[in-house]
């Protein structure tokens, strides 16, 4: 059985071939009040594995019958090697392997970003939108009559890693010109900021920060956006022959291909594809989405957290009736909204207003205040919220703030204070009992103190304490499962009137430590892959993990796969066991494993190993 757990760790190191459907798309037209655009509806994942989009292709809202056999087309010419390796849940050499929630996203490998192609040409550009060409302060461009790339003077509101790595927004400049155009370079720059502030002040209403991961030079000239510049050269005016013509340039990938979107700012306007007899509809821009409602954390991963395109006409780069176009459009290529939302109107919009995403007919003013015409989800209920609680739509549904094209997304946010908190006297003890925290999340322990006498952390929502004669304030925290965060208090008054009925007591059973090990550990090229074990004595369960590589990664988590052999080679009656991968940079890297101690909390260290990547 340890050579299938190897087969496995081997497989889900190497990349593989996953073909993903064609998303469906839907456009704003160019009259409406805000001028936002559409995009189509897809799956979403708290969890690691990615489900074959084939086997339930999205339907597409407004392509004709012909899209959609040129993107099978393009799905069977994919190349191998092109997708990054996704595993759902699943026997594999008779291992079953279940990642879960949001730390495997994270530890897949890391998929090649399409690198900016930087070549020699005149600058200015005819066509372009603006006064005409001006130099862009702060920009380093390189032009060229197709191809090129530039270093904006924007600074991306997260700095974070190479610039290139993991889930990424690439911003497109396809210009009709020459030459890029300093003038519509500049407009492109100061967009970028709005988009940043619809997401970032959409989550701070929920006291969380979203941001979306640019494509980024590599910080040390402040992580300046890479904004990728290429020609027009087709005359292409509709969104379908647009993407083909970026396509055959290398700027775009086919889509639903990697994990890096492309938000296309476009010279013209765009134009929807003709249904059989019908009239080609002039539209702001238009984005990609799929159909898929699976939350992050069902065992499979949402479609959206795929590559998917949208483009943004010369009418509409920036603000245009209150808010964002651009950030609108990129909010349907996350996945908004999805069909089965409460306030779903049409083609990946709400009816809800105000709302950033909501358009159409049957509006809805349930928001009235009209600055919410510039965030998105004003009932935090359809597509976005960083903070639901059990019941809502978003708590077992796709919700756009779980994506990983997003910072933020894997912050812990404090759990919500506990409910129904009631403290019940008597002779020397008092219980303490409520209802747990309504945080979507949960928690994973209780901090229940009895203020200046006892604490406890336990996950169990009913407690009783042993505690003096006297008035007692009792408080009672959760504890988040992802991070050490502690939310909100609520406390109440106890009064206890009897003494214990007995003055002799039976000393507590001693703690003990958790135990475990790593059981693989091993490397392949770059990739990293661990299997490892860990089980509290006392309680007899699985505690928290956490992966510990000085300078790479610090991070904990639950277990997420199933390892039949390990009560035979632990003498454990478990199988809940963790597989940890990762990209690991050249050098020398200690390896540690950690588990958390249910009683008290603390963490302990299991086990470590040394490895060296060339």
């Amino acid at each position: 059985m340890l050579l299938a757990v190897l087969c496995v760790a081997a497989m889900l190191l190497a990349p593989v071939v996953a073909g993903a459907a064609e998303p469906t798309r839907a456009a704003t037209p160019i009259d409406v009040p805000r001028g936002a655009s559409v995009a189509p509806a897809v799956p979403t994942a708290r969890a690691t594995g990615v489900p074959d989009p084939m086997a339930a292709p999205p339907r597409l809202v407004e392509a004709s019958g012909r899209a959609g056999e040129v993107a099978l087309d393009r799905l069977a010419a994919v190349p191998d090697g092109s997708v990054p390796a996704r595993v759902t849940c699943g026997e594999h050499d008779g291992v079953e392997l279940c990642l879960r929630r949001r730390e495997a996203i994270g530890d897949a490998p890391e998929p090649t970003a399409s690198a900016p192609v930087a070549t020699a040409g005149a600058p200015g550009a005819a066509g372009a939108p603006g006064p005409g060409p001006v130099s862009a302060p702060g920009a380093e461009a390189s032009a060229s009559a197709a191809v090129g790339s530039t270093v904006l003077e924007h600074r991306a509101a997260v700095c974070e890693g190479t610039g290139s790595d993991g889930f990424r927004v690439q911003p497109v400049y396809a210009h009709t010109g020459v030459a890029p155009d300093p003038a519509a370079i500049q407009v492109i720059s100061d967009a970028l900021g709005n988009v940043e502030g619809a997401f970032a002040d959409s989550a701070a209403r929920t006291g969380a920060q979203r941001a979306p991961r640019w494509v980024t030079d590599d910080g040390g000239a402040g992580c300046r956006v890479v904004l990728r510049t290429a020609r027009i050269t087709t005359g292409a005016t509709s969104f379908d022959a647009l993407m083909e013509d970026l396509e055959s340039q290398g700027v775009v990938p086919a889509v639903a291909l990697g994990t890096v979107k492309h938000l296309v700012w476009t010279e013209g306007e765009i134009l929807e594809p003709a249904e059989p007899g019908g009239t080609r509809t002039s539209t702001c821009g238009l984005g990609e989405s799929y159909t898929d409602e699976s939350p992050l954390g069902d065992g499979s991963a949402n479609l959206n957290l795929y590559g998917t395109r949208a483009a943004i006409d010369d009418r509409c780069w920036d603000i245009n009736g209150g808010g964002s176009v651009p950030a609108h459009e990129l909010m349907h290529t996350l996945g908004a909204v999805q069909q089965g939302a409460p306030n779903y109107a049409n083609d990946g919009h709400c009816d809800d207003e105000y709302d950033l995403m909501c358009y159409g007919p049957g509006m809805r003013l349930v928001c009235p205040d009209a600055s919410d015409d510039a965030l998105f989800d004003c009932g935090h209920d359809d597509y976005f919220d960083p903070d639901p609680v059990v019941g809502e739509y978003l708590c077992d549904h796709w919700n756009t703030s779980d994506s990983a094209y997003l910072q933020g997304w894997d912050t812990a946010l404090a759990p919500r204070a506990v409910t129904g908190l009631a403290a019940v006297p008597g002779a020397g003890t008092v219980t303490v009992s409520h209802q747990g925290t309504p945080s979507c999340y949960g928690a994973d322990f209780y901090r229940v103190e009895v203020v200046g006498v006892a604490s406890t952390d336990t996950t169990s929502t009913s407690v009783t304490l042993s505690v003096p004669v006297g008035t007692h304030t009792v408080r009672v925290r959760p504890h988040s499962p992802y991070g050490d965060v502690f939310g909100e208090a609520v406390t109440v008054t106890v009064t206890v009137t009897r003494a214990a009925t007995t003055t002799t007591t039976t000393p507590p059973t001693p703690n003990r430590r958790p135990v475990g090990s790593m059981v693989l550990s091993l490397t392949d090229g770059r990739g990293y892959g661990m299997l490892a074990w860990a089980v509290d004595p006392d309680s007899r369960t699985v505690p928290r993990m956490r992966v510990v590589i000085p300078g790479v990664v610090s991070r904990e988590y639950g277990w997420n796969y199933r390892w039949a052999d390990m009560p035979e080679r632990t003498g454990w009656d478990r199988t809940e066991a963790l597989v940890f991968l990762a990209n690991l940079p050249p050098g020398t890297h200690e390896v540690c494993f950690d588990a958390r101690d249910v009683n008290t909390g603390g963490w302990y260290r299991l086990d470590c190993r040394t490895h060296t990547v060339k």
